[in-house]
């Protein structure tokens, strides 16, 4: 009798382990977003990008260029730019590409991420014009 009872504990045991739900903690950032090539969508947090993946969120696309969001993700990986998978994506304040920094824009505009001519033409229409030089002069 008392095996019968251990087993039927055992088994009790085992089969409330496999119905355990692993629960996730998300972070929260707040930044500015910044459409890129390839329909990347990046944030800009202090002045340091992160690739938000947005796969499955139905509202990604109703944002514009300079966006202040605040954005539920994963963690960020640590590559350059860093990289994470975004859950929820808030709209705190309207914005426009004058709102993102010049340097980042260009320093993503170097590695490839956003086109030099479709860059200066967004901050045109922003009403900002960017000092800098084409790639092309650029020694």
């Amino acid at each position: 009798m008392k095996r019968i009872f251990i087993i039927i504990l055992c088994c009790m045991l085992l089969l409330a382990g496999c119905g355990r739900i692993e629960q996730r903690t998300l972070n929260k950032t707040q930044g500015r977003l910044l459409f890129c090539n390839n329909d990347s969508l990046m944030l800009i947090c202090d002045g340091s990008p992160i690739v938000i993946n947005t796969d499955g969120l139905e509202n990604a696309d109703l944002f514009n260029d300079g966006d202040l969001v605040e954005v539920w993700h994963d963690d960020v990986l640590t590559s350059y730019p860093g990289q994470t998978k975004a859950y929820k994506i808030e709209l705190i304040q309207k914005g426009s590409m004058a709102d993102i920094d010049e340097y980042v824009a260009r320093e993503l505009c170097q590695m490839g991420w956003i086109a030099y001519d479709d860059m200066a033409l967004r901050y045109m229409e922003a009403g900002y014009i960017i000092d800098c030089e084409t790639p092309d002069t650029q020694e």
